[in-house]
């Protein structure tokens, strides 16, 4: 008997059953060649198919793995992107949240010392004397306004005590020009005036760059509000309640009828009364600040009060009236803005 290579492997029980040699009376032949004999053509051709359908399937698969790969590795650098935004914009509110309370808590103990003992108010009567009389001059084509006297100050303990505290603010930022506080509402800043309408856009106070910015009026304004006919201050509307997204009170009409807007300056403090509120778009004119005249004033006065969505008996306009505007965004749109408008109706210094 022939003695299997695969002595060791449990198929020497296979010669045993067939023979001394398997391939005895056949010549040169043998078991795999006899069955493949007996195989059709179309069985090659089956067997050729299924082997091109495995590598197609092996290449499918491969495809598909490497796209799930790719789109894996997308998704989780967007999440990652995502989650630091998200990491960033927290951290952010939490700087601005954390430098402006404190400047908000130093102001308001002193603002809780200060002693009400007098303040002036705007005369109404046409006899009076006018609080700031303007001198019509051409600067380029264009007739702006100068002013040729101002109030005399009259100083009380209120002025004062508050003046220390904005010396304060202004030997921290040379920039200061006041303090806005608005009664009912978070906001309660310092403001500042850059050299133009985008540094304090997206700068603290103190110069840091964060995305709530600063509370800050037009660069084409001056300091002392009095100069203004329209003083325009902007301020962002953050999502987290800070800067001046609770301004959107005056939404609310019974907010809009009895609140008023407060700013502390080195020449006064000044109470305004709101007297319009409206959404508008960024390329609307709501804040001008030069006038061809007194009268064109006036009638800007009036054309944004009667686009309020509330509106107040006694209100009045004249050729010596201050107004701010409050501006801040719309939360969405792209270009979408509050225009909230208050007339000047009192001053203590």
């Amino acid at each position: 008997m022939r003695k299997s290579r695969y002595r060791n492997s449990g198929i020497d029980g296979y010669y045993d059953s067939i023979g001394e040699d398997v391939g005895a009376g056949r010549e040169g032949g043998s078991v795999f060649i006899d069955s493949l004999d007996g195989m059709n053509p179309e069985e090659f051709v089956s067997g050729k198919e299924e082997a091109e359908n495995v590598r197609k399937a092996v290449r499918k698969r491969s495809i598909g793995n490497a796209v799930s790969t790719v789109f894996t590795v997308i998704f989780g650098l967007i999440f990652l992107g995502s989650l630091i935004k998200i990491i960033t914009i927290v951290s952010d509110y939490k700087i601005g949240d954390d430098l402006y309370e404190v400047i908000a808590e130093d102001f308001a103990g002193a603002l809780a010392e200060m002693d009400e003992k007098r303040a002036s108010v705007l005369p109404s009567d046409d006899t009076a004397p006018a609080m700031q009389s303007f001198e019509e001059i051409r600067s380029n084509g264009a007739v702006i306004y100068t002013p040729t006297a101002k109030i005399k100050p009259m100083t009380s303990t209120r002025f004062t005590q508050m003046l220390v505290k904005l010396r304060e603010l202004k030997d921290d930022n040379p920039d200061t020009v006041g303090y806005i506080s608005i009664p009912g509402t978070k906001v309660s800043y310092p403001m500042v005036k850059g050299s133009d309408n985008e540094y304090y856009l997206h700068r603290s106070f103190t110069g840091l760059r964060l995305n709530a910015g600063s509370i800050f009026i037009d660069y084409r304004n001056s300091a002392d509000l009095l100069e203004n006919r329209n003083t325009v201050i902007y301020g962002h509307n953050m999502s987290n309640g800070s800067m001046f997204h609770s301004t959107l009170k005056f939404l609310e009409e019974d907010f809009f009828m009895n609140n008023d807007i407060i700013i502390y300056t080195f020449d006064g403090i000044y109470t305004y009364e709101v007297f319009s509120i409206f959404e508008t778009v960024s390329s609307d004119n709501y804040f001008r600040i030069w006038f061809s005249g007194s009268q064109d004033f006036v009638d800007f006065c009036k054309e944004e009060e009667a686009r309020s969505i509330y509106h107040k008996e006694g209100i009045s306009f004249g050729y010596d009236s201050h107004i701010i505007t409050l501006s801040t965004c719309v939360n969405g749109t792209n270009d979408g803005r509050y225009a909230i408008h208050a007339v000047l109706k009192k001053i203590e210094n």
